[in-house]
């Protein structure tokens, strides 16, 4: 068994996975029940996750040398762009960002900008490793 493939790239690459299905999920279809709100609004158990995901980037980062090893701060960057976008959305809009997919309750106050933006949180953290690795190089 190599653990230095099983700890450097299906690890990393499943935590991403469950990540972003942890958070973009809700108790119904309605995109405002969704668990990324609760960042917003953080308590013990928030604090606990953005914690974990501050954690799992710095040994991404610290580990840059690994090609795959930095989707180990792919949490870090979804949730920068989480709290940096719902930012832009709280001054442009006066509501936190609504990201829902085709198959959520579309709320009213939903428009395109919070279908790039939402479609941008969840791609980049795919894509910022990737990103990342060519520029140390």
């Amino acid at each position: 068994m190599n653990w230095c493939k099983i700890l450097t790239v299906e690890v990393p690459l499943f935590l991403q996975i469950i990540n972003i299905l942890f958070l973009f999920t809700g108790r119904n279809t309605n995109p405002m029940t969704f668990r990324y709100n609760k960042i917003f609004t953080p308590d013990l158990n928030t604090w606990v996750y953005i914690s974990l995901c501050f954690v799992l980037g710095l040994i991404g980062i610290y580990y840059r040398n690994f090609n795959i090893a930095l989707y180990y701060s792919s949490p870090l960057f979804l949730l920068f762009g989480l709290i940096f976008c719902n930012q832009i959305f709280k001054t442009i809009f006066n509501r936190n960002i609504i990201i829902a997919t085709r198959w959520d309750f579309k709320s009213a106050k939903i428009n395109v900008f919070d279908r790039i933006f939402g479609f941008l949180i969840v791609i980049a953290p795919f894509l910022m490793p990737i990103i990342y690795q060519q520029i140390i190089k």
